[in-house]
């Protein structure tokens, strides 16, 4: 139940809410695990403007989104969206404050809902197309094989340089900790 504290006489109307409400909410929002659902549930219910007034010099503008946030109240089958304060939608949501309002700032700069962006490319699949690039396996001893040496001045360092310089329109540039 939303513990925000607003009487009668306020424009909230978070006393309103019941608990067969808050059991309505919470069965629709968690209904599905994906985040996708949960984004698109939060957006419905909340309106989205950029904030009309700055009180601070220009540029220096600390609030970017205004925000008005309603919950569903169901009264003899009839569903109707009431307003409520942060403190009560975020409490019946149990959601952090911090996510609905980056979920808001994106939503008013992109005008959709915003895309995942967690999980993204990886340093394996980064490097996988270097790692399988043909080259000939030192473990390789065929029956004509010559054995060669490297030179005792050619360091680690040098030897990436020059495999660098070999590469070098291949696109199969390396960093040094790779080697």
């Amino acid at each position: 139940m939303p513990s925000c504290g607003h009487g009668t006489k306020s424009s909230f109307q978070c006393h309103q809410m019941s608990m067969q409400d808050v059991r309505r909410i919470h069965q629709k929002y968690y209904a599905n695990a994906d985040l996708e659902s949960k984004k698109n549930y939060i957006l419905q219910h909340v309106a989205v403007s950029s904030a009309k007034r700055n009180r601070l010099p220009e540029g220096q503008s600390r609030r970017l989104v205004s925000t008005c946030y309603s919950l569903p109240r169901q009264r003899q089958a009839i569903t109707e969206h009431v307003n409520v304060c942060r403190k009560a939608f975020l409490g019946v949501l149990n959601e952090s404050r911090d996510r609905v309002q980056r979920l808001c700032q994106k939503y008013l700069q992109l005008g959709v809902t915003p895309p995942e962006t967690r999980g993204g490319v990886r340093q394996a699949e980064k490097y996988e197309l270097k790692r399988t690039a043909p080259i000939q396996s030192h473990y390789y001893r065929g029956k004509n094989t010559v054995r060669q040496y490297l030179s005792s001045q050619l360091k680690v360092k040098k030897m990436w340089e020059m495999y660098l310089e070999k590469h070098m329109v291949e696109n199969l540039q390396v960093e040094y900790e790779f080697c």
